[in-house]
């Protein structure tokens, strides 16, 4: 009997999936986030927001999977009519593809939420993975 096998066909698109998250942009407002770079501009509206931590996260495209737009959309809106009901504190965010492979992905940036909802929330939704960090730090890739 042999072993399995990894399939080779997976892990590359495992791969590329991993690198273009991690070379995405995410915006919030009129800044634009890198992973771990950091942005002392994203750290005044931290401030203003008197916000200590952040996660950005998105409705759009189930396990990376593209949807159409008004689906997308209508996923975008009972996210926000959920955070909503919960009375947690966001702004708007997005995430960009630099080469434009895929299209942008509207979503929130969450100010000070409780983690494990905000990650049980982006589980729901299905998301690989969020974006998250602290003021004066780096934003980070959180695979879920």
């Amino acid at each position: 009997m042999s072993l399995p096998h990894k399939d080779e066909h997976q892990t590359l698109a495992d791969e590329r999936l991993a690198r273009a998250y991690r070379n995405a942009t995410y915006h919030v407002n009129d800044l634009t986030l890198k992973i771990d770079e950091p942005h002392p501009a994203f750290d005044d509206l931290l401030d203003r927001h008197d916000a200590d931590y952040y996660i950005i996260l998105t409705a759009y495209n189930p396990f990376s999977k593209p949807l159409p737009r008004p689906v997308n959309e209508e996923r975008h809106h009972t996210l926000l009519q959920f955070l909503d009901q919960l009375d947690w504190s966001y702004l708007p965010a997005s995430g960009a593809d630099p080469s434009n492979e895929w299209e942008e992905e509207i979503g929130v940036c969450l100010l000070d939420p409780p983690r494990t909802q905000a990650y049980e929330i982006a589980r729901i939704y299905e998301q690989h993975a969020i974006v998250e960090g602290v003021r004066r730090g780096k934003p980070a890739l959180v695979w879920l």
